[in-house]
Formats: structure tokens, C-alpha cells, sequence
């Protein structure tokens, strides 16, 4: 991902050196990961009413802990649909090479994720 403007990020689809990467079909069409999202949503448009209306600091707070806790969940969702497209690419039997390529690949997303895990203190 590259920064596009502050407080903006520019997501690639392209894998390092490759061709774009396809859509997850088991990920695009998650309704269960388009629920998470929508609620982080919501809780944030309630922060900011929330602000604007100068609420006391402990409801302000519980409502971004509502929305971490919701891109947490969303998160969890793509890594486990990570993890489940990599299990079925090897599965497929597909050249060394193709595997591992999915194994790098996967590694990247884990090391992300454990990474934002540690800093998150959970």
C-alpha cells in the first residue's frame, strides 16, 4: 500500500513484480465482511455526532473502542479468507513456483497481522 495523501491509502492490486492479483471471489462477495465494515462505520458516524455534540470522554472512547473491535473482526475475516484460498492453491497441485509464491505471499499477510497483533497489545 502506498500513501496517496495524508490520512488516505492507495491499495495495489498487483503482487511484487507481478501481474494484478485476482479478485477473492470467497472475499469480495462477504456479506458477513461487508456487515463488520458497515458496523465499524456506523460506530464511527456515532463518534463523530458524538464529538460535535460534545459527549463525555468515556462514550466517545467506548465508541472507538466499538469500532476498533469492528475492523479487528473484519481483519480476522480476510486472513482467514487468506489462509483458506493459500490451503486451496496448494491443494490445486500447482507448480512449485506457483506455490510458492502463495506461501511468500501468505507469509506477508501473517507477518502483517501478527505484526498489528503486538502493537495492538492482543
Amino acid at each position: 500500500m502506498m500513501e496517496s495523501r495524508p490520512g488516505h491509502v492507495k491499495v495495489s492490486t498487483r503482487s511484487a513484480g507481478g501481474p494484478p492479483a485476482p479478485p477473492r471471489p470467497d472475499l469480495v462477495g462477504s456479506v458477513d465482511l461487508l456487515a463488520r465494515l458497515r458496523s465499524a462505520q456506523g460506530h464511527l458516524h456515532a463518534v463523530e455526532t458524538m464529538v460535535m455534540k460534545r459527549a463525555p470522554a468515556e462514550d466517545v472512547l467506548q465508541q472507538l473502542w466499538c469500532v476498533e473491535a469492528a475492523l479487528g473482526a473484519a481483519r480476522t475475516r480476510i486472513v482467514a479468507a487468506e489462509l483458506d484460498a493459500a490451503v486451496r492453491a496448494v491443494e490445486r497441485g500447482s507448480s512449485i513456483e506457483d506455490r510458492t509464491l502463495e506461501a511468500a505471499r501468505l507469509e506477508r499477510i501473517l507477518a502483517r497481522a501478527m505484526q498489528h497483533r503486538w502493537k495492538a497489545g492482543g
